[in-house]
């Protein structure tokens, strides 16, 4: 099961105007009531875990009269966000060293370095090793993390887990996806969040995606894990009681 977290106070997001003062009644503009993805976003941003963007910052996101922020549901999310989602939703928030670095890309001035070190400290996360093409070795021979790189519904799910801590066995012949076998190297993590019911996949017999004699549906580990996507994860396995409004 899920460890028992205590609740993280209620905090106002980061981002411009709610539409009631007073409480957390943030209004997206493109996270729009009836969104199936509105009440995930609305609890991990009135929790101070995620956060959106003031309107009129970019082409294709104008102010309306209430100058709504935007949350992008549909961008892909990076390792560096993600490590700070999920440090947060944890409540990994341990002091770590102003000197301390463990990768070559992501030093003190980063600003996912404190997440990503948080995890790491863990084993929850870790890096590539040095010497590939433009990742020459420092002298200390750190490895690389990649903050920049987006990051696979499969990667989130063992990042997932392993912050949750959660540990529980599965049958070696269990396989909830079409496409997640026990070869997989996620098929583990995949299959003890769903068992939770903290994700779940797409439904056999689009394109490219046929009906096996289970009708089982698809993961699609290798997909880049959205911003929607990554939150309904996150308030699941930490916040499954969140009632934000």
């Amino acid at each position: 099961m899920l460890p028992t977290r205590t609740t993280l106070p209620t905090a106002t997001p980061t981002i411009a105007s709610t539409r009631t003062p007073g409480h957390c009644r943030i209004v997206f503009a493109d996270v729009p009531p009836g969104n199936p993805y509105e009440s995930y976003v609305h609890c991990a941003v009135c929790r101070g875990i995620v956060s959106g963007y003031s309107c009129g910052q970019v082409v294709g996101e104008p102010c309306d009269a209430q100058n709504d922020p935007y949350f992008r549901p549909g961008r892909s999310v990076t390792r560096g966000q993600l490590a700070k989602i999920v440090s947060n939703a944890a409540q990994f928030n341990e002091e770590v060293p102003t000197t301390q670095q463990t990768y070559a890309d992501a030093p003190p001035g980063n600003p996912f370095w404190v997440y990503i070190e948080r995890l790491s400290g863990r084993n929850i996360v870790s890096g590539y090793r040095c010497g590939g093409v433009r990742e020459p070795c420092d002298n200390q021979h750190r490895p690389y993390f990649h903050p920049n790189s987006l990051l696979t519904r499969g990667q989130a799910s063992k990042i997932v887990d392993g912050a949750a801590s959660i540990g529980d066995p599965v049958p070696p012949d269990q396989q909830t996806y079409t496409d997640v076998p026990a070869s997989n190297p996620f098929w583990m993590y995949i299959e003890r969040l769903s068992a939770l019911g903290v994700m779940n996949g797409h439904q056999c017999g689009g394109q490219g995606q046929p009906c096996d004699n289970r009708q089982r549906p698809y993961f699609l580990p290798a997909s880049n894990a959205t911003r929607a996507q990554s939150t309904k994860i996150i308030t699941n396995a930490f916040l499954p009681d969140c009632r934000p409004r």
